[in-house]
């Protein structure tokens, strides 16, 4: 796109470090060196962990505005203060413009496009995770409204496949571009995604290295225990505090040094970083020592920023590596015993927008129950019936609600995290006829492929009331739910008591009339 309107097309890049970099078009498909995009106080412009970026004319006054989405966070924009042809662009993020109740947008990356024909410019949005959502514009072009996410593709299946075999659906890191591709006047989906596949590195094992795979695994799982992941989780979170005012002093060298050193902002004070403030230290005449003292902090403009603790920082580091070392040992001791490995692949994908039909949707009506709520996830029962007659099926569904950014896993065991369980307490006579979980999102950690839900999911339970259960009596349905949620490399344990009281009647039983 032509970012500064001389009639030459420019490139902008998101970067995996957050930083933002434009290539400005020197014609005939050359390009200048690329140089850092900053805000009008010359720091910077940070657009999250792998962000990816897009120009638009957000707040309609002509010109063109940042907006960037990322891998882990909410997407943003950065408004342009200055013009069309001379873009300058504030420090300060905001949060796209949503409709209220539609919460927040997230995803990687993030299309602006007139989806639906109407008008007005919608986003529709690839994720992390693979789902690509659309949220439309219910606001005006030129000042818009995000509604909530309306999922446009089926969950992808990040399919475990063999090694040169075509997957059958898209994977995670999912990278949308609307184009009408086959030129019939509707906007189709280019999809761009990583997928994993696996191939087998060694044949079978025999019953003795089974034995010895077994055992190694019993005693990885008694050292990663509850206890283990709390102090590993607050080892985390003490290492982000200690380390915040070194990345504070990192940007203010990036802003204050010409050329920049462009240090990477990961709180780490090592060779480059005190290089970096020594050269600030010779040319503002002090004594090139590359510590934070008093006369460097004031010439840097950073008086109230603390140089850090980084006695803390390395105790907080070593007791990380002591926690993980036997870990790390056994995962070592167990590669022998692997079967199979993992290879990534990248492909494009290309998803025909049909033209817009009549569609009968049936939705299966559930009353709403008192919701259980921690910071990352909100849990709700939902019953298909108010009341059943005896020997009568009915459902009950638990609705978990996963904070932006955050997922659970699904309920099989795994090598790397622990399942999402849920045990019933049914009243005697009670048959539990079916759990259906949705798809889940595969993603490949490295060391294993892990079934993992995001957003809002449905668990369905199909029971079957007693035969002989009295009338006007209640059926009193109660269940323990554990699950463990994260985030990057953060992870909490979750636990809830659910109960849902079914009256029983005489013959004919009321199906519930009210949604969720």
């Amino acid at each position: 796109m032509d970012y500064d309107t001389d009639g030459i097309d420019d490139v902008i890049a998101g970067s995996i470090y957050e930083d933002i970099y434009l290539f400005r078009g020197l014609g005939k498909g050359k390009f200048a060196k690329r140089k850092l995009l900053r805000d009008k106080n010359n720091n910077p412009i940070k657009g999250g962990y792998c962000c990816t970026t897009e120009l638009v004319d957000l707040d309609g006054d002509g010109d063109l505005d940042l907006v960037c989405a990322n891998r882990i966070s909410k997407a943003k924009w950065f408004e342009n203060i200055g013009t069309r042809s001379a873009p300058e662009f504030d420090s300060v993020s905001r949060s796209l413009p949503m409709a209220k109740g539609a919460g927040s947008i997230t995803g990687s990356n993030a299309a602006y496009t007139d989806w639906d024909g109407d008008g007005k410019r919608d986003l529709v949005v690839g994720s992390e995770y693979g789902r690509i959502v659309w949220h439309r514009n219910v606001g005006q072009d030129n000042q818009p409204k995000f509604s909530a996410a309306r999922q446009l593709l089926e969950d992808p299946g990040f399919e475990r496949i063999k090694e040169g075999d075509i997957p059958k659906v898209h994977g995670s890191r999912a990278k949308v571009t609307i184009i009408d591709y086959d030129n019939d006047g509707l906007r189709d989906i280019l999809l761009g995604d990583f997928t994993s596949c696996t191939y087998d590195t060694r044949p079978p094992l025999t019953k003795e290295e089974k034995k010895k795979k077994e055992a190694l695994e019993a005693e990885l799982d008694e050292l990663q225990n509850k206890a283990y992941y709390d102090e590993i989780n607050q080892l985390s979170r003490q290492l982000r505090e200690a380390t915040q005012p070194i990345k504070g002093l990192q940007q203010a060298l990036n802003a204050r040094l010409k050329p920049t050193p462009n240090l990477l902002v990961d709180g780490d004070f090592g060779p480059k970083t005190k290089n970096a403030l020594s050269q600030f230290q010779r040319l503002n005449k002090l004594p090139a020592s590359g510590q934070l003292d008093t006369a460097t902090k004031k010439a840097l403009g950073l008086l109230n920023l603390q140089a850090g603790n980084l006695e803390e920082i390395a105790r907080i580091k070593a007791r990380q590596e002591e926690l993980r070392r036997p870990a790390n040992e056994l995962y070592q001791k167990l590669r022998p015993y692997r079967t199979t490995g993992y290879k990534s692949h990248g492909w494009v994908w290309f998803y025909r927008q049909l033209p817009s039909r009549a569609v009968d949707l049936t939705k299966e009506v559930l009353a709403a129950k008192p919701a259980t709520r921690t910071e990352e996830v909100t849990l709700r029962t939902l019953a298909s019936h108010t009341s059943v007659a005896p020997g009568q099926e009915f459902k009950v569904a638990l609705n978990f609600q996963i904070a932006d950014g955050w997922h659970i896993y699904g309920p099989k065991k795994g090598e790397s995290y622990l399942p999402t369980k849920i045990e019933w307490k049914l009243p005697k006579g009670t048959v539990m006829k079916a759990v259906q979980w949705p798809k889940p999102l595969l993603v490949n950690s490295g060391e294993s492929v892990q079934p993992t839900y995001e957003g809002t999911i449905t668990v369905l339970v199909t029971f079957i009331a007693p035969k002989d259960a009295k009338v006007n009596s209640q059926l009193k349905l109660a269940a323990k739910v554990n699950w463990q949620v994260c985030r990057e490399l953060l992870c909490k344990l979750g636990v809830a008591k659910i109960e849902t009281n079914i009256a029983v009647g005489a013959s004919a039983a009321r199906e519930s009339t009210s949604a969720p």
